[in-house]
Parts: C-alpha cells; sequence; structure tokens
C-alpha cells in the first residue's frame, strides 16, 4: 500500500467532503451552479462530476493499493488536486455573498486542473501494468477534462458576471 497517498487522501478527502457539507447548509448553496439552469445542463455537469468522482475513485485504488506508485509528481499532484478542491467552495461562496467572480476562484479552478494535469503525466509514467493503464487513461483523460473544460471554463463562464472584480 501507498501509505503516503492514502493518508493525504484521507486528510484531503475529508476536507473536499467537509467543505461540500458546509456548503451544502449554506443559505446561498442553490446559487453555487452559478448560471446553470435547471433541466439538461445542470443533468449534464451533474453526469459528468459523477464520472469524475468515479475516476478520481478509481484512480486513487489503482495508485494506493495496486500499483503503489510513489513519484514525486504523483503525490505532488494529488496534494495539490485535493487542496484546491477543498477551497472551491468557500470561495464559490465568498464570491456569492460579496456578488463577484473573482480572480482567486478562476485561480483556484485552474490550479485543480494543473494538479489534474500532473496525475495524467503520473498515469503516462505508470509501467508494468498493461492492462490497468489504458482505463487509468481515459479516468486521468476525464479528470482534466472535466475540471479544465466542464469546471474551469463552462461553469466559471456561467457564473454571474453582473459585477465582475477581478482579485
Amino acid at each position: 500500500m501507498n501509505e503516503e497517498l492514502f493518508i493525504v487522501s484521507l486528510v484531503g478527502g475529508a476536507a473536499v467532503l467537509l467543505s461540500y457539507l458546509f456548503l451544502y447548509y449554506d443559505d446561498d448553496s442553490a446559487k453555487a451552479w452559478g448560471g446553470i439552469e435547471e433541466g439538461n445542463w445542470r443533468m449534464a455537469w451533474f453526469a459528468s462530476a459523477a464520472l469524475t468522482v468515479i475516476s478520481y475513485i478509481f484512480l486513487w485504488v489503482c495508485f494506493v493499493f495496486i500499483i503503489e506508485e510513489k513519484s514525486t509528481i504523483l503525490f505532488t499532484g494529488w496534494l495539490i488536486f485535493l487542496t484546491s478542491a477543498s477551497q472551491w467552495a468557500y470561495l464559490t461562496l465568498i464570491d456569492i455573498k460579496e456578488a463577484r467572480r473573482s480572480m482567486a476562484l478562476l485561480i483556484n479552478l485552474t490550479v485543480t486542473t494543473i494538479a489534474c494535469v500532473m496525475i495524467f503525466i503520473a498515469v503516462i509514467m505508470v509501467e508494468d501494468h498493461d492492462a490497468l493503464k489504458p482505463y487509468m487513461l481515459i479516468s486521468s483523460v476525464y479528470l482534466v477534462a472535466h475540471h479544465g473544460i466542464v469546471d474551469n471554463w463552462l461553469w466559471y463562464a456561467a457564473f454571474p458576471d453582473q459585477n465582475f472584480i477581478p482579485m
């Protein structure tokens, strides 16, 4: 078992889940959808997020229990991913409450995407696991696509921008 990645995932994953729980119970939580209206677009985003969670869990199981990869790029990417993902809900709520779309939120989304690219690179570097590697590549590409396109570009672009104030 990759103990270091397991511990980082346990602590960082708890931080992400707690931040989402905090968002869920906030009075303004419904506004976190930004400009994604109810209906087909919201369902598409939700389906994409669900596939992202499945991809994350699959990669986590592979890296922690099967491959036990201990590369610096994987550990750093995973740490950055969980750190930035745990901050998204708080930054979103701040922007909602201050009626703005901040540069801090965009930077957070971009850092999350960069971390996904680092995880993708770690997958490319995996050796001796030819049966798993194609599925890991698909999962890591999906992480990059969801965070880079769906969250960083589409969701942020749809976030209300009437009072856009860069930080």
